[in-house]
């Protein structure tokens, strides 16, 4: 059924589809680690049976007895992950489009095979500093992306915006490239990205949007990861300060910045708290506060990259 679909490499995993995504390719010999089907109305018919009666929320995510995964986006769209991770099926409402259905499936629904897989991704955005990245935390709204955009304007790549798919090897972490874009509002974009803006909206109603890169814009293979650097709560004033923290404060920090909250299982807490620890002890982890205000960015660009110079080899 997969020998013809397209394979695609994102975060560490090849994944086939019969639906064209906006992924780097990989080669059609590429050993496939998660597929994605279209899913029939019966199969989302009995998921939502097993799941039982379901709020009227926007987003909504339930175990099924079977250890799969539903997750549905109200009015928008509906995944189904199986309990290895290694099949997803999707149904796609027709108000929803074809873009917003890729923008949750390529980050939120791939977070599942990833945690089944061991890894814990990291809320963020990760940028490639020479050979080498770095990535910023934080909580929604905090400008992860934007600090982004402002390294990626200072010529330093994206290697991935939204989900920080992290793997050990050795004495190293590695990041792992993600999809080749960036989710902005069109006033960023516009100031940092270029002009005029290309890009969809996530989805109906929001105002960020989904902004493609070039291939000069970001990188095709993993890279190791030099710092990670947690942004503070934004304010409008006052300095620009980089502060180190112990691996103990590191690991809480990283820990607080897990990108899938709607996991929690005993084994998940136990990985997540191993990744983190080792992670802390491994990479630098600093707090980078500064005042929300473009004009700040340059100088913000600076402080970071002055703090990485600085950092031993």
């Amino acid at each position: 059924m997969f020998e013809s679909a397209r394979r695609y490499r994102l975060y560490g995993l090849t994944l086939a589809s019969h639906i064209e995504l906006p992924c780097r390719r990989a080669g059609q010999r590429a050993r496939v680690d998660v597929c994605l089907v279209e899913g029939t109305p019966a199969e989302f018919a009995r998921a939502r049976a097993r799941a039982g009666r379901l709020p009227r929320d926007w987003f909504h995510c339930r175990r099924l007895p079977d250890g799969a995964v539903y997750l549905r986006w109200r009015g928008n769209f509906e995944f189904l992950v199986s309990a290895d991770g290694r099949h997803i099926r999707y149904h796609r409402n027709t108000r929803a489009t074809l873009e917003s259905l890729t923008v949750y499936l390529l980050a939120q629904v791939l977070s599942f095979p990833l945690l089944a897989r061991g890894s814990d991704p990291l809320h963020g955005t990760s940028v490639a500093v020479g050979h080498e990245a770095v990535a910023f935390v934080g909580d929604c709204g905090y400008g992860k992306s934007t600090l982004g955009a402002a390294m990626l304007a200072r010529g330093c790549p994206i290697v991935a915006d939204d989900l920080v798919s992290l793997q050990r090897r050795g004495a190293r972490w590695l990041v792992h490239p993600g999809i080749p874009r960036l989710k902005l509002e069109p006033r960023v974009a516009a100031q940092l990205v270029g002009s005029p803006v290309r890009g969809e909206r996530m989805i109906r109603g929001a105002a960020k949007r989904v902004i493609p890169l070039a291939a000069s814009q970001s990188v095709a293979s993993a890279r190791p990861l030099k710092a990670i650097y947690v942004l503070a709560a934004p304010r409008r004033r006052g300095p620009i300060s980089v502060e180190p923290l112990s691996p103990r404060d590191g690991c809480l920090e990283i820990i607080r910045a897990a990108f899938n909250l709607v996991v929690h299982d005993r084994g998940r807490y136990a990985n997540q708290f191993r990744v983190a620890s080792h992670l802390a002890g491994a990479v630098p982890v600093r707090r980078l506060a500064y005042p929300r205000a473009i004009g700040c960015l340059p100088a913000i660009c600076d402080a970071v990259l002055a703090d990485l110079a600085a950092l031993p080899e």
